[in-house]
């Protein structure tokens, strides 16, 4: 584990921080993990994470693209402002629904304390549509997948269910797409969003 950020003892207790239940990483403005607790290590390795590698690089690459932008606004607006950015988001696995608040806590101008909260755990009730797996090809041939809820869209209706296979094994003519349901909850004054 690495050593506690300099400086950050005196606004926060680096024992506390590793004690907490949620996954905890401190991360400067360009996004370099600097810290995380024992809590994050684990989430990592339940996860499926390879060795320790992805600690260290940027928080912002484990981000998919179309989201990656507003998660590098949203954590800089929070540093020049000097206010807490919140935010309720969807991390579910083939079996389980689970719903984590992000809080990301701005330290000075250059750094951010973010604690991932486990909000919600549940299993999945599967759509038993979704067993026939052609239906979701969309006419391009890729499958239109939330990148944040991880649901599938079905051409024909345009809604989107939850494909545990899907979530499991990715198929690689997968296109990311925000679903409706995730841009109005989670992402309401970034704008448009396609659907």
């Amino acid at each position: 584990m690495r050593p506690f950020p300099e400086g950050l003892g005196r606004r926060f207790d680096e024992a506390a921080l590793t004690a907490r239940p949620s996954s905890v990483a401190i991360i400067d403005r360009p996004g370099s993990i600097l810290w995380v607790n024992p809590a994050w290590h684990r989430f990592a390795e339940e996860n499926g994470a390879a060795g320790s590698s992805h600690q260290w690089r940027s928080y912002f690459e484990g981000i998919a693209p179309p989201l990656r932008a507003y998660f590098e606004t949203a954590f800089g607006d929070a540093l020049d402002r000097g206010q807490v950015f919140q935010l309720e988001y969807e991390c579910s696995s083939p079996e389980q629904q689970r719903r984590f608040h992000l809080r990301a806590l701005p330290v000075g101008g250059n750094t951010l304390v973010l604690e991932h909260a486990l909000v919600f755990d549940a299993p999945h009730d599967a759509d038993p549509l979704a067993l026939a797996l052609e239906r979701y090809v969309e006419p391009s041939g890729f499958i239109a997948q939330c990148s944040n809820c991880r649901r599938v869209r079905d051409p024909e209706s345009r809604a989107f269910h939850w494909v545990p296979m899907f979530v499991q094994r990715v198929p690689a003519e997968t296109t990311h797409v925000i679903c409706p349901s995730c841009a109005d909850y989670y992402y309401p004054r970034r704008g448009p969003v396609e659907r």
